[in-house]
């Protein structure tokens, strides 16, 4: 043991720089790692945890509302509260806004949905705000905004909106008063106000108790908190549907919220723990280099200690030793980097829903994950340190064995290339032998991967902006939508604009809400009334009967069914049996609550399920011709409310939160190739300078020696861009397919040519610059004084 500590003793004051510096980097990097791993758990959980503490709703229930006879009429709010299995409920005064933001953007019942309670139990008590921002609303002309509300509207706190709020009385008689000026008081985060929205649903904005008991005249819904929570949701909906009496039940329920919030913020977490994953990966091959390279060193002097009679095992336990103190040093490294990392997380749109944000020690990552950096550091220090010390003490001295040549390098020798471009390239391909060895494969394999990586973030970004280009990939096969579930019944304006000469197809319909099985659907029932119009189809055929239904993507997986299968459809008291005839992708503005979701029948599909159902929307397809723009433009500027056109949908929004995250991964990537390359080359002039100074000898002048280190650079990018630009191209096609797969809008990759031309350029331009400084050092290789030490 004695032995033990004095060689160690002796190395640590020899090589202390060298070993503080790894066990910081091995700290940093692992207590990185630890901090998105707990990052990306906090944001998972940070979504239910808020619904939990806040009284978030169970279930919102309009009362009714789909005809202007059953408004307010369908449910008494009184016996919904009384009943045994509900623990909590407010009844909401919902009005219809039309106004204008301080930039002038005219705003609806499209963008916002306006809503208090006369008690102002709602937002406080019940589906209780956590204030982001200033504070709840108290006075008849403040009002709150959801985070996501002012967003799309582009207002903050401070900022007074020109608004119209018009009940059922005024909208029937198309009286609603002038605007009046209303004051943001608040920004916060509550359900029904996070992206992406359910069923149509726009974000919340919270007017204040003041202005409801001053204004009466409000469409009513009611928000019902349940004892059991989501277990008793289906059973709750099921009476809704017994006590409307055949009226059709227009809800939104935590369960369909939740899932579809916590499916974006699900996106922002997964590619968090992607990040920790190739971080994680990429540090162990660069710090496994690294030891590699420093026990190379520290086992240098192992024949003249075998020789003084160190045993093996007496090495083994000098470099077990050695990799225990490193781990030692790194762990609180990483302890501290997690904990300091914490207020990062989480990230995105979960980031307004954390209760308590701030430093957060997770016991359940951190203390695993300082563990498993102190096993890391003692593996990777340990390994090859413990391989080094098992060789014969007639190897550790003896002669290197033969190194492995290049065929490339052979055969361009025979082509008679220029010298300095041969050896140049087996420099790049040859690792060398004994002291001369350098990273040559892992060097390699970074600078493909590198490559690949690009390639494949730039062939993913080309098809997402392709899909983001292309309306009808996401549902908008149609130029503009005019009216929707909340609009009366179309009358003589609605057939004025079909009749427009500017319009080249026109569809008429409805959106409702059907159940097949335990799954809700937000169907679009529609009938062409001039050309044709259909959804987006991305397998089978639209409906032609009444009989036939198309459904998404997402709602055939949940329903287990595919083309061709029978489905009962339920709505109310009324069922029917319906044929799958296609998959398709549908439009928010046509009751989508996400992409792959929804379904579309026939008009005359939907009424044999609800017979009363009336044509309340137009779906139109304009002519490419000036007529159709200024009929756009006229239909934008007279008609300021419940006119849609194509939008990118909400359920996209998790990607625009994230959509950054390739590019990092990329740039890091990029970074680790070029310093590794970097790395290399200088390794390669200082562990080869007897090679060089052969070569100088042998008639080599200053500018071929630098033209050799050039073309081992040059080699290295040539190879990283033939291997890696079609393995980018490979994975960045078949991750696109099968993402759209999975999201349910068409599989349809684009490959950036030019981009990826310019990739290639970039690469080989960026390895000659990384080669300029190595190739002068290696042009003052002084023989004499080289081959003398030698």
């Amino acid at each position: 043991m004695t032995v033990v500590l004095t060689r160690l003793h002796a190395e640590a004051r020899g090589r202390w720089r060298a070993w503080v510096g790894l066990a910081v980097l091995a700290g940093l990097v692992g207590g990185g790692v630890v901090a998105v791993l707990a990052g990306a758990r906090r944001t998972d959980t940070a979504y239910p945890r808020f619904v939990a503490a806040t009284n978030a709703f169970d279930v919102l229930v309009t009362n009714g509302g789909t005809t202007p006879e059953n408004t307010n009429q369908v449910f008494d709010f009184e016996e919904i509260r009384a009943r045994p299995e509900v623990a909590d409920a407010a009844l909401l005064h919902i009005y219809l806004p039309s106004g204008t933001t301080p930039s002038g953007r005219r705003f609806g019942v499209e963008d916002v949905v306006v809503l208090s309670d006369a008690d102002g139990r709602f937002g406080r008590e019940l589906n209780r705000a956590r204030v982001l921002q200033g504070r709840l609303p108290q006075g008849p002309d403040e009002l709150a905004i959801t985070f996501l509300a002012g967003d799309q509207l582009g207002v903050g706190v401070g900022d007074v909106l020109q608004l119209q709020l018009t009940g059922p009385a005024g909208a029937a008689a198309d009286a609603g008063g002038p605007p009046e000026a209303f004051r943001i008081v608040g920004e916060v985060a509550m359900q029904g106000g996070f992206p992406p929205l359910t069923g149509g649903l726009p974000p919340l904005v919270l007017i204040s108790p003041a202005f409801v008991q001053a204004h009466p005249d409000a469409f009513q819904a009611f928000a019902v908190r349940l004892r059991a929570g989501r277990e008793a949701i289906p059973g709750f909906q099921q009476e809704l549907n017994r006590l409307a009496r055949g009226e059709q039940v227009v809800s939104t329920d935590e369960i369909e919220l939740t899932s579809v919030v916590q499916r974006s913020v699900g996106v922002q977490a997964t590619a968090l723990r992607l990040l920790a994953a190739i971080i994680t990966v990429v540090s162990l091959l660069l710090l496994g280099q690294a030891w590699a390279r420093q026990t190379s060193l520290d086992s240098g002097d192992h024949p003249v200690l075998r020789s003084l009679g160190m045993t093996s095992g007496q090495l083994r336990a000098v470099a077990l030793a050695r990799a225990v103190l490193l781990a030692v040093a790194a762990a609180p490294v990483s302890f501290v980097t997690a904990l300091a990392l914490s207020p990062l997380a989480p990230v995105g749109v979960a980031r307004d829903a954390e209760l308590h944000p701030g430093f957060a020690l997770s016991v359940g990552y951190v203390g695993p994950g300082v563990a498993a950096v102190f096993l890391a550091v003692v593996t990777l220090a340990a390994t090859p340190a413990w391989w080094s010390s098992r060789r014969p003490l007639s190897k550790l001295g003896g002669a290197n064995p033969a190194m492995a040549r290049s065929r490339l390098g052979d055969a361009l020798a025979a082509a008679q290339l220029p010298a300095p471009a041969a050896s140049g390239v087996r420099m790049a391909l040859e690792a060398g032998r004994g002291r001369s060895a350098g990273p040559a494969r892992s060097t390699m394999t970074t600078a493909v991967l590198g490559v690949a990586t690009i390639t494949g973030v730039l062939c993913f970004s080309a098809s997402l902006g392709k899909l983001f280009d292309d309306p009808r990939q996401y549902g908008w096969n149609w130029d503009v939508q005019v009216g929707d579930p909340f609009a009366p019944a179309l009358g003589a304006d609605a057939q004025e604009l079909i009749d427009h000469e500017a319009v080249a197809a026109a569809s008429i319909g409805t959106v409702a809400r059907l159940q097949i099985g335990s799954t809700r659907v937000d169907t679009l029932a529609s009938d062409p009334v001039r050309g044709t119009i259909q959804p987006t189809i991305l397998q089978g055929r639209a409906p032609s009967q009444a009989t036939e239904i198309v459904l998404g993507t997402r709602t055939l997986k949940d329903l287990g069914a595919d083309l061709g299968s029978t489905v009962t459809v339920t709505a109310g008291d009324r069922t029917a049996d319906m044929q799958v005839v296609g998959r398709g992708v549908f439009s928010e503005s046509s009751g989508a609550s996400r992409l792959g979701d929804g379904g579309a029948v026939t008009l005359d599909g939907l009424r044999r399920l609800v017979p009363e159902a009336e044509p309340d929307l137009v779906l139109l397809r304009l002519a490419p011709t000036p007529g159709g723009q200024a009929l756009l433009d006229d239909l934008l500027e007279t008609r300021p409310t419940n006119i849609y056109v194509p939008s990118q949908p909400t359920d996209l929004a998790d990607l625009g939160r994230v959509g950054a995250l390739p590019s990092v991964v990329a740039l890091i990537i990029t970074l680790i190739a070029v310093a590794t390359l970097a790395h290399t080359l200088v390794t390669s002039v200082r562990r080869r300078r007897r090679e060089l100074a052969v070569l100088k000898v042998l008639g080599f002048t200053r500018s071929q020696v630098s033209a050799t280190v050039v073309w081992q650079s040059t080699t290295v990018a040539v190879v990283a861009v033939v291997v890696g630009l079609p393995l980018g191209i490979a994975a960045g096609r078949w991750g696109w397919q099968l993402f759209a797969g999975q999201l349910g809008v068409p599989p349809q990759p684009a490959t950036p040519a030019l981009a990826l031309v310019a990739v290639a350029a970039a690469t080989i331009l960026l390895a000659n610059l990384v080669a300029a400084v190595p190739a002068r050092l290696a042009a003052r290789t002084r023989p004499s004084l080289i081959l003398r030490a030698e």
